[in-house]
C-alpha cells in the first residue's frame, strides 16, 4: 500500500529502458518475440558490415563490431540527426528495392 505523500509539480522522466522492462514484467508482455523481429530484419545488413539498415523509411543503426541494434529512427526523427559518415547503409522496402545507398 502507498504512503500519503505530498503532491509535487516535479516533472518525472521515464526511461525507455525502464518502460520496456514494465512491459515486460509489469504487463507480462513476451519483449523477446519483438526483439527477435528486430534482429531478423538486421542479420544480413550486420553480417555484410553494414552500420544501418533502411526499411519502409524506418533507419536501424547498429554497431556491427558488437552486433547490437542501438536504435530504430522514424523519417521525421532521421531529418533532425546528424550521422557523420556512415559507411554503409542496406535500404530495402519502399525507398529501394535493396542495395547500398552511398548517403541517408
Amino acid at each position: 500500500m502507498r504512503s500519503k505523500l505530498p503532491k509535487t509539480d516535479r516533472q518525472v522522466t521515464v526511461s525507455d529502458h525502464a518502460l520496456v522492462r514494465w512491459l515486460e514484467r509489469v504487463n507480462k508482455i513476451d519483449v523477446s518475440v519483438y526483439r527477435e523481429q528486430i534482429a531478423s530484419v538486421c542479420r544480413d545488413a550486420m553480417a555484410i558490415g553494414a552500420t544501418s539498415i533502411q526499411i519502409d523509411g524506418f533507419l536501424y543503426l547498429f554497431d556491427p563490431n558488437t552486433s547490437t541494434i542501438i536504435t530504430v529512427l522514424t523519417p521525421d526523427q532521421r531529418k533532425h540527426r546528424n550521422y557523420g559518415d556512415q559507411p554503409k547503409t542496406w535500404m530495402f522496402g519502399k525507398e529501394k528495392a535493396n542495395g547500398y545507398a552511398d548517403t541517408l
